[in-house]
C-alpha cells in the first residue's frame, strides 16, 4: 500500500466489515496497548513502534504531496488511514 512507499491506494481489505457511521476500525483503536501493537505491527511491516511512527510521518508526507489514492467505487465508505489511526495514543497503555 501508499503506507509502505507502494504506488498502490490504501485498503483495508477488511473495511466492508466495518461500522457504515463511524470511522473507529477496532484493530488500530486496540494499537492504543503496546502488547496489541506488538502483536500486529507486522502487518505494517515494521519491528517497533518507533520505526512505524516514521512510517507514518512518511505517509502524511505523501498525502500532503497529493500521491496518496482511495478508491471510491464501493457501496461502503473507506476511511483514510489517517482518519482511523491516531498517532499519538499508539503505544500509550503498557
Amino acid at each position: 500500500t501508499n503506507f509502505r512507499g507502494d504506488d498502490h491506494a490504501w485498503f483495508p481489505r477488511c473495511s466492508v466489515y466495518n461500522s457504515r457511521f463511524s470511522n473507529q476500525v477496532e484493530l488500530f483503536e486496540r494499537m492504543a496497548s503496546s502488547q496489541h501493537f506488538n502483536r500486529i505491527k507486522e502487518l505494517f511491516q515494521v519491528k517497533d513502534l518507533s520505526s512505524f511512527r516514521k512510517k507514518y510521518q512518511d505517509y502524511l508526507s505523501r498525502i500532503e504531496e497529493g500521491s496518496q489514492k482511495y478508491h471510491v467505487s464501493f457501496e461502503y465508505q473507506i476511511p483514510p488511514m489517517e482518519k482511523v489511526i491516531n498517532i499519538g495514543k499508539i503505544g500509550t497503555i503498557e
